[in-house]
């Protein structure tokens, strides 16, 4: 029994001797303990020489397009300033004396003669005192007119009694005249009469307009302050007339003074 005991002492002995010992020895080594955090990373330390950057090939750039520029239109070219002004369109008239002979064709119409007679400006009018043989009407104008410019006058009606065609002058394009030798220019029948005369292109465009007068010499009033008749120059007899008729004197009608002419 005793020797039982023994033998189950010692295996006891053997089987867990061992065991206690491991334990003792792992309880005593420290644990080690995993550190989680990741180390700092080290500093990075610029080399005191860097090595020299690569070379890096060219980028082509592709070439922007070439743009025309735009040019403005050029403004025409203004016609140049003249030294002088322009010539205004103008009216030169003269007549020939009653006795001398129109002014021959085969002169220069435009010029003229010494023997020529001018007229005079009264109230805006130029005025001649006939009788003449023929009158001259020369115009100037600032450029030349165009073939057909016709001259056309008037008297108190609305429509011309007299329209002739103006002529180009031989010497410079920018004259046309007019010789008249119409009885009612160069010696009318009546003591004084006034007439317009325009000028109008082909397309009757008017031009210009004068106003000419045209009169006979200043005759000796009649008794009753009328001008003698025109063509046999006698004045209206006393006789003829009554104080109610309208041709009558009024300051003969009614008249007190010894003076008046009953």
């Amino acid at each position: 029994m005793s020797g039982n005991k023994t033998v189950e002492r010692i295996l006891f002995a053997l089987i867990f001797l061992p065991v206690l010992f491991t334990s003792a020895c792992a309880a005593s080594t420290p644990a080690v303990v995993q550190n989680t955090q990741a180390a700092p990373a080290a500093a990075v330390v610029a080399p005191t020489n860097p090595p020299p950057a690569p070379t890096l090939a060219p980028t082509t750039v592709p070439a922007s397009p070439t743009v025309a520029p735009t040019i403005p239109p050029l403004s025409p070219t203004p016609p140049p300033t003249p030294t002088t002004a322009p010539q205004a369109d103008q009216l030169t008239a003269w007549c020939m004396p009653e006795g001398y002979y129109p002014v021959s064709a085969t002169t220069d119409p435009t010029i003229k003669p010494a023997t020529a007679k001018t007229g005079s400006l009264v109230n805006g009018a130029l005025s001649f005192q006939v009788p003449f043989s023929s009158c001259t009407f020369v115009y100037t104008f600032g450029q030349p007119k165009p073939a057909g410019t016709a001259l056309k006058i008037y008297d108190l009606s609305s429509a011309p009694w007299l329209t002739v065609t103006l002529k180009a002058s031989p010497s410079n394009p920018n004259v046309m005249y007019a010789v008249l030798t119409h009885t009612y220019i160069i010696n009318p029948p009546l003591w004084t009469t006034t007439y317009r005369f325009v000028v109008n292109t082909p397309d009757g465009t008017q031009v210009r307009q004068d106003s000419l007068t045209f009169h006979k010499y200043a005759p000796t009033l009649c008794w009753n302050g009328l001008l003698p008749n025109v063509k046999t120059l006698t004045c209206q007899k006393q006789e003829d007339i009554h104080p109610w008729d309208a041709s009558y004197p009024k300051k003969y009608y009614n008249c007190t003074d010894p003076t008046c002419i009953k």
